[in-house]
């Protein structure tokens, strides 16, 4: 059946393939199962062609699979019940590319060898994307994972991709937006001549020296790690030596507590972002405590007690502060204290910390020369 133009299978059924098959048509999977008893030997070909097409979902296993393509199918949406699983498959010698899988809402790849391939393969708009022990040796040619559209889910466990020449591994800058994104256990490996580099990562709401959005969690050899757990953000003061910042108090006590003040700027951030002076917001996914150490060298023009804190959100954490008083006792003949706050603080998404002061007896105000603080 398929009106000439392909092989139409029946619905549920099994089709068992033993040795080499040579195609005329596509295959129209039509949800049925299509098997080989040993990879190695029994193969689907199609020169020339497409070896797999259509736009319903089914079950694909134990084959070589070679052609043109490998894959053009397109299920009914990722809303949708439908699904495609393929496993202890080999996508061998593709001439134009592996081809492209979208519009389920499951698919799952399991144990699958990409061997000599001219181009990678193109995922999209997919509700759950399982993808586990998918090898890629740099045999393989071009990118060899395209990953666009909107996806529930996309996990990508354990296998390998070796790149040479100008290759890529994965390549998620197009229009994505993930869910959540989990790629574990995969090694990156080879040298790679693209301006990008082994992963073409996102062109927005990425960070410096990072590929993927917070989204995502990734864990895996030789690419950098991305979690919320390794989320990390510094404020520093930026003023010349000699030079400060004039925090001014109108009144002492807890009504005059205040931000400090002074031009800042922040060097290391993952996860977080530089919102103003002498603040960080944390944009991880996941709420989380997180290790506060700071420092704030300041002098007084008069003979006050300033109390320093970490706040979150515009409210000192209590549990921070730290006294000064810097025209008495140690560190008198500097005119200058530094004072250490140190502190766990719990953020969720969008939270930010800042450096506050409070004066808590005497007059004047505090002229800030150093301040520094990193969360992580």
């Amino acid at each position: 059946a398929g009106g000439g133009s392909s092989y139409l299978l029946n619905t549920n059924t099994y089709y068992e393939i033993n040795g080499t098959i040579s195609l005329a048509n596509p295959i129209n999977l039509n949800n049925a199962y299509v098997s080989g008893l040993d990879a190695n030997e029994d193969v689907l070909s199609f020169p020339g062609g497409v070896v797999f097409r259509g736009n319903t979902g089914g079950s694909i296993r134990n084959l070589t699979i070679t052609g043109a393509k490998a894959f053009e199918l397109t299920g009914p949406g990722a809303a949708s019940s439908s699904s495609l699983l393929i496993q202890n498959t080999i996508v061998l010698s593709t001439t134009t590319s592996v081809g492209n899988i979208s519009g389920f809402g499951l698919y799952f790849g399991n144990i699958v060898n990409f061997i000599g391939n001219a181009n990678g393969i193109s995922y999209s708009n997919i509700g759950n994307l399982l993808l586990n022990t998918q090898a890629w040796p740099d045999s393989n040619n071009g990118t060899f994972e395209t990953f666009s559209g909107t996806f529930g889910h996309i996990q990508k466990a354990s296998g390998f991709s070796n790149v040479n020449g100008s290759d890529i591994a994965m390549d998620v800058s197009g229009s994505l937006n993930v869910g959540t994104g989990i790629l574990q256990g995969t090694v990156f490996s080879g040298t790679t001549s693209a301006t990008t580099g082994i992963i073409k990562g996102y062109t927005t709401g990425t960070y410096p020296g990072y590929y993927f959005s917070s989204a995502w969690t990734v864990d895996a050899p030789g690419i950098q790690r991305e979690s919320d757990d390794a989320a990390t953000g510094d404020i520093n003061l930026s003023a010349a030596v000699g030079t400060g910042a004039t925090t001014t108090f109108t009144t002492s006590g807890t009504a005059g507590r205040k931000k400090i003040a002074g031009t800042t700027t922040s060097n290391n951030l993952f996860r977080f972002t530089r919102d103003g002076d002498n603040i960080i917001t944390y944009r991880g996914t996941k709420t989380r405590y997180f290790q506060v150490a700071a420092s704030v060298s300041y002098q007084g023009n008069s003979d006050l007690t300033v109390i320093l804190y970490i706040a979150k959100n515009g409210t000192v954490v209590t549990e921070t502060k730290v006294y000064g008083k810097g025209t008495t006792g140690l560190f008198t003949t500097s005119g200058i204290l530094a004072l250490p706050i140190i502190g766990t603080v719990q953020m969720k998404k969008d939270d930010y910390i800042e450096i506050w002061a409070e004066r808590f007896d005497g007059t004047g105000n505090m002229q800030t020369v150093s301040l520094n603080l990193t969360a992580r």
